[in-house]
């Protein structure tokens, strides 16, 4: 497979003639004076092809109603992707401070009750900003950490 980048390609005039004739076609198809100078029967049949169908009124209007299209696609798309990038950030935000709350907590519930198991470490790393909120209410007055977790 071979790529061709068409601006670079026009402007340094790379490949044969019938090649360079494409390119012009394809990045000046619009300019009667770049198009008067091809002479590549094939590309001046598409040339002719295309004003033929420039001619036709319903021809026309598909491609305006097709132009439109794509365009609202193309800032629909865009909208969504500035929308995944808001989410991903406030999402970064929101991860950023469950995890300072969890280290708060931990800090916290090592000053009152000792050492933390690995099963309380799990515990605050599994849980919601909520529940983070509720257990960092309760250490002040729990008398156990089990009550920190379970006042019952």
């Amino acid at each position: 497979m071979n790529l061709i980048e068409l601006p670079k390609a026009d402007r340094l005039g790379v490949g044969g003639a019938a090649l360079a004739a494409w390119i012009a076609f394809i990045e000046h198809w619009h300019e009667e004076s770049t198009m008067a100078q091809i002479d590549y029967p094939p590309v001046q049949r598409a040339l002719d092809e295309l004003k033929r169908l420039s001619a036709d009124d319903e021809a026309r209007r598909l491609a305006f109603v097709r132009e439109r299209a794509l365009r609202d696609e193309r800032s629909e798309m865009r909208g969504a992707k500035e929308e995944g990038r808001a989410e991903g950030k406030l999402e970064g935000r929101l991860e950023g401070k469950l995890e300072g709350e969890i280290a708060v907590l931990e800090r916290l519930l090592t000053k009152r009750f000792g050492p933390l198991g690995a099963d309380v470490r799990a515990r605050l790393s599994a849980a919601t900003l909520e529940q983070l909120d509720l257990w960092a209410d309760r250490i002040l007055e729990a008398p156990t950490i089990e009550a920190v977790f379970n006042p019952d």
